[in-house]
């Protein structure tokens, strides 16, 4: 099956995609091979993900790396070939109590439940995030002194089960099943997170699905999401924070509380010094003199303490 890069868009992660089989073509055990234009063998991941009615495979997903894949791409049966092998591969290793995910540079320690979706996540050893986990705000319609007023009660997430759903030498896909929980110990909106790691990739994907089973004339959902812990030991003026959205990323540095006066004019200061009652200057006049000081040169266009 032949597939084509849409657009003009830029082929840079992990990418996937789908393939439909004739009936009877491919097998739950049939291995694919992924070829570029000029026949060179890429890595790829694939799975069935749908079958005919008489057991042979319709649908089948792939991944791959969308940096090394041409404009025009070919997806087959192995028929006897051999998919591509590379040097690094995503190793899942299973330890008491937890999980260690390695994707070459990058490292993330799963515990197999609790309020933690992960515990680390290292890239090259350094650690990047830690103790993530899903959060929950509710709105809450209350009466007090006869007045309707709404209050916001927060809940935790709980996992309750934890699945490695995909493995494979390009990727991992780990499932999070569990609940929110308040203080009080009431239970509120299920969820399933699904977290996607990928080698050689400082990306990593989630995909957050809750179901609601709150009381619509009660509950109202004011948030939902995932907190994670990330260290910032960089000065305060390197700090970034970046938001992607549909439409390109949102970046927003880190504000410091920095000010700014006007200087004061000269004889104003001069009779300060001298202990004498200096004339009143309207704010008018005050801005006045700090643009022509401005003007001529004489002031600093930026200041952060007067003098």
């Amino acid at each position: 099956m032949r597939l084509h890069n849409l657009g003009d868009r830029v082929k840079s992660g992990l990418t996937s995609w789908g393939c439909m089989w004739d009936q009877g073509r491919c097998s739950a055990d049939t291995e694919y091979i992924l070829r570029n234009e000029d026949g060179s063998a890429q890595r790829m991941q694939s799975r069935v993900t749908a079958f005919w009615p008489d057991g042979s495979v319709k649908w089948t997903a792939h991944t791959a790396d969308a940096g090394k894949l041409s404009e025009v791409i070919e997806v087959a049966p192995a028929d006897g070939g051999c998919q591509r092998k590379g040097e690094l591969e995503v190793e899942v290793k299973r330890l008491e109590g937890q999980r260690i995910i390695t994707a070459g540079s990058v490292a993330v320690v799963i515990p197999d439940e609790g309020k933690w979706l992960f515990e680390r996540l290292e890239v090259n050893g350094e650690l990047r995030a830690g103790h993530a986990g899903a959060v929950l705000i509710l709105e809450e319609p209350a009466n007090i002194l006869g007045r309707t007023v709404r209050t916001e009660k927060e809940y935790e997430g709980l996992v309750e089960r934890v699945t490695l759903e995909e493995e494979g030498p390009v990727r991992a896909v780990i499932k999070f099943e569990g609940t929110h929980v308040s203080e009080e110990g009431e239970r509120k909106l299920p969820f399933v997170i699904r977290m996607m790691i990928g080698l050689e990739s400082e990306k990593v994907d989630f995909v957050h699905t809750f179901l609601y089973d709150g009381d619509e004339e009660r509950d109202f959902l004011k948030g939902i999401g995932l907190r994670l812990e990330v260290p910032m030991e960089d000065e305060m003026y390197n700090r970034h924070v970046e938001v992607q959205g549909d439409y390109g990323v949102f970046h927003e540095t880190a504000a410091e509380l920095l000010t700014w006066r006007p200087r004061l004019p000269e004889p104003y200061m001069q009779k300060m010094r001298l202990q004498e009652q200096p004339e009143l200057y309207t704010a008018q006049q005050i801005l006045r003199f700090t643009w022509l000081g401005m003007q001529s040169g004489s002031l600093p266009r930026c200041r952060d303490r007067a003098e």
